[in-house]
């Protein structure tokens, strides 16, 4: 199995739709983008929303479902 990173060299963008994502700002990508994270164990949602929100400066801050797992072993 071959393993190689694909890696685009040029951004080719359409200006009058905006721009590719790879070229925009920081600001704009944490104002009109999304944040995945993987929780870790023990912190709820909710508590992981406010740290993302305390590090970031962002004013609004949610996440799109739980997928917390209880397990019993």
């Amino acid at each position: 199995m071959n393993k190689e990173w694909l890696v685009r060299s040029h951004e080719a963008s359409l200006t009058i739709y905006g721009k590719y994502p790879g070229a925009r700002s920081t600001g704009e990508l944490m104002h009109n983008g999304l944040l995945l994270l993987d929780k870790p164990q023990g912190p709820t949602s909710h508590q992981v929303d406010n740290w993302v929100k305390a590090l970031t400066g962002v004013g609004k801050c949610s996440h799109g479902g739980t997928l917390e797992l209880n397990r019993f072993n």
